[in-house]
């Protein structure tokens, strides 16, 4: 009986002894992932940081896209309307004044 309890007496500091081995083991991997995630944080945001950067480049250069679109479609209505005013008052015989009060004054 002696013998049977010096065994479990072993057995029970063996068990405590690896559950302490345990418990260093499972906090120096915590502390080893948590040293990871603070490493990636910086690089996280600044991942973020470079996609949201990308994302207004491509709003802005979509924006200057359609302002050269708007430009060039004015600047196409201003060249027909000043094509047609010269054609319109070639055929018509006036001077080409642009203002009609200047054309009347002689």
């Amino acid at each position: 009986m002696k013998h049977a309890h010096s065994q479990y007496a072993v057995f029970l500091e063996n068990e405590h002894k690896r559950e302490l081995l345990e418990g260093e083991e499972r906090k120096k991997r915590e502390q080893t992932e948590e040293m990871q995630r603070s490493k990636e944080k910086p690089k996280n945001a600044l991942h973020e940081q470079l996609k949201i950067q990308e994302e207004l480049e491509a709003i802005q250069l979509h924006e200057q896209d359609a302002a050269r679109e708007l430009i060039s479609e004015a600047s196409s209505k201003l060249t027909d309307t000043s094509r047609f005013r010269k054609k319109s008052a070639s055929s018509k015989g006036h001077t080409g004044y642009a203002n009609h009060w200047e054309c009347q004054v002689e």
